[in-house]
């Protein structure tokens, strides 16, 4: 999956099941988030590719939803 950047379009797929490695679009508490999902022996993670932002881990009654996996960026150049 190539980098994404501000002012890109992501093209969302709502019927892929997310798995472990996939980008997703998510609400978690009213927020809408575009994370990597990591799903390993401690739990169900969100993380983003900049290494200044830690890991969220998804817990049992958080306000979450995945609304859909992205399958391709589009750039768009300014």
């Amino acid at each position: 999956m190539p980098v994404i950047r501000s002012d890109d379009l992501l093209i969302i797929n709502r019927a892929r099941t997310p798995r472990n490695g996939s980008i997703v679009l998510a609400s978690l508490v009213g927020e809408f988030l575009v994370k990597t999902l990591v799903i390993n022996q401690f739990g169900n993670f969100l993380t983003a590719e900049n290494p200044i932002y830690k890991p969220i881990k998804i817990e049992d009654g958080m306000d979450f939803e995945v609304f859909g996996v992205c399958t391709s960026v589009i750039h768009c150049f300014k």
